[in-house]
Formats: C-alpha cells, structure tokens, sequence
C-alpha cells in the first residue's frame, strides 16, 4: 500500500527527473548554436532575400533567387531584417531568435506535460521533445521551424488552464489572442488553433446562442489577423516551385491506388523524422496515448492532441500542405510529445502487468537512444554544410590574380554568406571547363556524407591539368589549390557520358 509519504516522494523524483532531461534539452540547443557551424543553403536563400530588400519590400515574393522562392511568417523576417541591420551577419546574431524560442518553448512544454500527467507520462514526454533532433537543429537556423514548435507550445499552454475536460472561456480567449499575433509569426498556427476551437465547441457543445455569439466574437481578431497576412504575405509569398517541392507529401488523387500507402508512410514518417531512431517507441506510445484518451471520453486533449495530424492530412488532400516526415510538419513535435507520455502514463496506471512492463520497456529504450544520440551531437556537432572555414582559410592565403571556384551550385550560395560573389566561379562538378593559368583555388562545401563523393573525381581530373599545392579540409567543407604549370593541358575533362540530353543534364543538376 502506497502511503501519502511516499507517493509525495514519488512525486518529487519525477519532477526531478522531468527538469534533468529538460535541462539536457537546453544545453543541447545551446550547444548546437555555440558550435557554430557555417549557414547553408537554405538558410542563404532566405539570408540573401533580407539582404536584397528593404523591410516593406518583405511583404511582397522571396524572390531573390528565383529557382529558391522562399516562404516565411512577416515577423520572422522583420525580426531578422532588424537583427541584420543592427548586428550584422554573423551566425550567432541571425540564429538568435530561433535559438530564443528553442529556449523559451521547453519550460511551457514541460509546463504542459506536468499539468496533463504528473509523472512517468510527464518525464517521457518532456525528453522525446527536449531531445528531438530537428527541434535541436532548429533552434540555431535562420529558419521559422523553431517559431512553428514555439507557438504550438504556446497555445497547447493558454488552452490548458485547469484539469481534466474542463474548457472555461477565459482560456480559449487566451488561445485566440495568442493565435491572432502568432500567426504573424507562424503560419502552422492555423492548425492548431482550428482544433482548439473545435474541442472547445465540443466540450461546450451544449451552451445557449449567447455562449455561441461570444466564441464568434472572440474569432473575430483572429480572422482579420490571418486575412490580413495571407492577402498581403502568404499569397505573395506562394510560388509553383514551393508546391513542387511538397509534392511527394500531397495526396494523389490521379492514382488512388497509392493513397492506402501514401498515407501509412506518411504517418509513419510525422512522427519518425522528428524523433529520430526512436520513432517506433514514439508512435506506439502515443496510438496507445490517443486510445486512451478516446476511452476515457477526455474529448478535449484528444481533439488538441490527435486533431493536429489530421488537420494537417486534411490539408494534403487539399493540396495546401504536405503530409509527412519534413521541415514542414516539425510543429506537431509537441502533439506527439505529449500523446505519447499520455500513452506511457496509461501503461503505468494499467492493471495488466505485461502491459505496464512494455510500457516501461519501451520507453526506456526510447530515452537511452535519444540520450545517446543527444550526447554525441554534443561531442560531434551537426553538420549540414561547413564552408565558413575554407573561405577563410582561401583568404588567408590567396594571392593576387588567384581563381576561385566553387564546386557545386548550393555550395555557391553558402559561399556568398562569407565572400564577395565577383571572387568566384561556380563549376558543375562534371562539367569539362577550361583551366586557368596560374593559381586556382577549389571549393567544396557538399552535404553530409558526399564530401569524398564529390571531391574526389574533381580532384583527379583537376590533378591531370594542374599540380595540387595546398589542401585545407574540416567536415562539411574544404578548399584545395592548384598550380597549372606551362604546356600542360588546359581542360578538365568531363565525367559524364557523351551523348546524354540537354533535359538530362538539367535534371541532374
């Protein structure tokens, strides 16, 4: 029998436990922003957009690089444009923001957790959010994926004032208010505020028109708030290319027959890719969350927790928004963050034992693996692109009349974030090209994984022309140097096949 005493100090343990793994949350963020690692490309298509236009010219397309449209909420861009102007360029001073709102939305997350599951459920949830690994990253890019998880924190939290069902109007008013400035700020704020409102009207399904009249009322802010961003930023912001890329994540009506695995892999991947190599645990847990709510009749956190996801799969089959494991979808880490410590909480409190020992078993292999994965970022930070060092390294040694070029086109774009762009060459890598005389330098910046995919043919077929003098090399990027001496051959032949197509190279590119 478990006395007052000691159910106390269970209490406190947890909580203990529940602040431990939210503080590994924290310095894991900082981290990731303290080591520094150089902009890529994604972040230098939006860089190069705040550089290029004045403040009010941001409301209008992210055109800068017309192959990269760009698409992101008004106040992230002028908080951005601000932080350029005043701080200038530098990693830490544009990736500020983000790393902030990483900050700032793990101590409301755990807020949540507490307030919903006091407990195991609570210390499960916390450390599959405070250690998810594209929430990490995100909260040192310039990108507004770390305001998407922020606001979802945000308005989980002024929705969920008291316990159990209960929804009183003071804090749906909070969550619409919160709603009406968010979505300045994140454009994903719309999903979660629909079913928010939608669980509101359900718990109080039963009130008088004067009940119905207020909720109207207090909509009112939050639909001239979204109409007045999706006429003047979203709609100017939309381009094919951005739809292009969200394709593989919209439903495809044309061939119905792929629909059944189009949306198994799709859920799969929602809650896989923001919870890397502990996706299983993740989406059992919370199945068995969502169950239990469903069980229980607690409509509203069922309707806030598993609404999200199919408002978001709504939205695919509307061709509005992707569906899946991406950048795009990584809000929801909140919802499934806390479905899944539902889920745990429901296994701990069941009379079956087997039931309550896999509860613990899998969310025992779910925390060391995120621990585990946390802790060697740690040691061994992220790295997408780092060409930072070799630009550097280039201008400490570079002489007058030195070449430069840039292998490869993303890395041409992290190399205008650091150098003057008249200062450079960009050299599809299996391109034949004339080499100059003299000194050349070469840059590589590619992927994770590709250096020596890409570095090495361009290096040999460099080394048949010209004779390699220097090499400077960090992971993420490199710069190598070559001298062509006289009557040596003067072309880098190409390593493609001759007789491909035109539209064949261009798809290769």
């Amino acid at each position: 029998m478990t006395t007052p005493v000691i159910a106390r100090a269970r209490h406190l343990i947890w909580f203990r436990a529940m602040l431990l793994v939210l503080m590994i949350g924290e310095v894991a963020r900082a981290s990731h922003y303290l080591s520094r690692r150089s902009f890529w490309h994604d972040e230098a298509f939006l860089i190069l957009n705040l550089r290029a236009k004045a403040m009010g010219q941001l409301s209008g397309p992210l055109d800068v690089r017309p192959k990269q449209p760009q698409a992101a909420p008004p106040a992230f861009l002028w908080v951005e444009k601000g932080i350029l102007s005043v701080a200038g360029e530098s990693e830490f001073a544009l990736r500020a923001l983000s790393l902030a709102l990483g900050l700032l939305s793990l101590p409301i997350f755990a807020r949540i957790a507490w307030r919903l599951m006091p407990g195991p459920g609570a210390v499960w949830a916390v450390a599959a959010f405070a250690m998810c690994d594209p929430a990490i990253m995100h909260s040192a890019e310039v990108k507004p994926y770390a305001d998407d998880i922020f606001f979802t924190c945000l308005m989980l939290w002024a929705a969920s004032e008291g316990e159990g069902d209960g929804f009183s109007y003071r804090a749906y008013v909070r969550a619409a208010l919160v709603a009406a400035v968010g979505f300045w700020c994140s454009y994903t704020v719309v999903f979660i505020h629909t079913v928010i409102t939608l669980a509101y009207v359900v718990v109080n399904a039963k009130r008088d028109g004067r009940w119905w009249a207020k909720v109207a009322l207090i909509n009112v802010p939050v639909a001239l708030s979204m109409g007045v961003v999706y006429r003047y930023f979203i709609h100017p912001q939309q381009h094919p290319l951005l739809y292009v890329d969200w394709a593989v994540g919209m439903a495809d009506w044309h061939n119905p027959l792929t629909l059944p695995k189009w949306l198994a892999m799709g859920t799969y991947e929602l809650v896989n890719y923001p919870a890397q190599n502990a996706g299983p645990v993740v989406m059992i847990l919370a199945a068995v969350g969502a169950a239990a709510l469903w069980e229980k009749w607690h409509w509203k956190w069922f309707l806030m927790l598993v609404g999200p996801g199919v408002a978001c799969l709504a939205a695919a089959a509307l061709h509005e928004y992707p569906y899946g494991g991406s950048r795009a979808t990584v809000y929801l880490v909140p919802v499934f963050s806390l479905l899944s410590g539902v889920g745990l909480a429901a296994t701990a409190r069941s009379a079956r034992k087997w039931f309550e020992i896999s509860g613990w078993v899998l969310s025992t292999i779910g925390v060391t693996v995120l621990l585990v994965q946390t802790g060697y970022y740690m040691v061994l930070p992220r790295t997408r692109t780092h060409i930072r060092p070799a630009v550097e390294y280039v201008r400490a040694h570079r002489q007058a009349g030195d070449a430069v070029w840039v292998i490869g086109g993303t890395a041409s774009e992290d190399y205008l974030m650091y150098e003057n762009p008249d200062q450079r060459t960009v050299l599809d890598p299996g391109e034949a090209v004339e080499v100059p005389a003299g000194r050349l330098w070469l840059i590589f910046a590619p992927p994770p994984g590709r250096m020596d995919r890409v570095m090495k043919p361009v290096v040999e077929r460099a080394s048949a022309v010209a004779r390699m003098t220097d090499s400077f090399r960090v992971k993420g990027g490199a710069a190598v140097l070559f001298e062509r001496e006289a009557g040596a051959a003067t072309t880098m032949g190409s390593t493609r096949p001759a007789g491909r197509s035109e539209k064949r190279r261009a798809a290769e590119r």
